[in-house]
């Protein structure tokens, strides 16, 4: 959506639950036509911080289930 001059794309992180819907969502940005190789990198580097995806989704190479708004409190209580 365009506001302002500015895309705006907006991201429901509760659907976040297995590294193929993490997958899915970087390609599906990815395929938009403001999606430059900035914006796609630092999408990827804020799912990192956000959901350490090597330890929570895809362990040993193998697709694990989360439930994101869990994980997501977990990490602002320990903040």
């Amino acid at each position: 959506m365009l506001q302002d001059g500015v895309t705006k794309y907006s991201v429901d992180l509760t659907k976040i639950t297995s590294s193929a819907h993490m997958l899915d969502l970087v390609f599906d940005v990815s395929a938009k036509a403001w999606a430059n190789h900035q914006i796609v990198g630092e999408l990827i580097e804020q799912l990192r911080e956000l959901f350490d995806p090597r330890a929570t989704l895809c362990r040993e190479g193998r697709d694990h289930k989360m439930d994101p708004v869990q994980h997501l409190r977990r990490c602002r209580a320990r903040q």
